[in-house]
């Protein structure tokens, strides 16, 4: 009856262990992924929001690393492609996909506000929102413009 218990025990342990590896060799497998999509940016989503007048257009390429999201932001004029900057999100947030932002366009600057806050939050919670302001590529700021004579 003790060599059946013993039998059992041992039975349920390596069950146990096998369990234990799988969980171990899928956890590995997802980190690694999670790995490859951040260095290659591997996009999940891509936004393309045109200008008013339609001479920009900015394009906003998400995804989300283990926890974490980033979107990279582009702005487009004259077939040119140019990287302006980079927003984070809590939580694999992305905002663009999402529809939870708000585009201010200026004469040299666009002003992005986004929800950077866990999706579970209330959108009307103004501490999950977070304003960024990148210049235009090709722009001439008002304090570099020469003065007319």
């Amino acid at each position: 009856m003790e060599q059946n218990r013993k039998k059992k025990i041992a039975g349920v342990v390596v069950i146990v262990l096998w369990v234990l590896l799988v969980v171990i060799l899928v956890g590995v497998s997802v980190f690694i992924i999670q790995i490859k999509k951040f260095f290659t940016n591997d996009y999940d989503a891509v936004t393309e929001i045109l200008s008013p007048r339609g001479d920009y257009t900015l394009v906003a390429k998400e995804f989300t690393f283990l926890l974490g999201g980033r979107t990279d932001l582009f702005i487009q004029k004259d077939g040119q492609t140019e990287q302006i900057g980079s927003l984070g999100a809590d939580e694999a947030g992305r905002p663009f996909r999402d529809g939870r932002y708000r585009i201010e366009w200026g004469e040299t600057e666009i002003t992005v506000r986004y929800f950077s806050g866990v999706p579970a939050e209330k959108e009307s919670d103004e501490t999950t929102w977070s304003t960024r302001t990148f210049a235009l590529p090709g722009s001439v700021s008002p304090e570099s413009r020469s003065p007319v004579q």
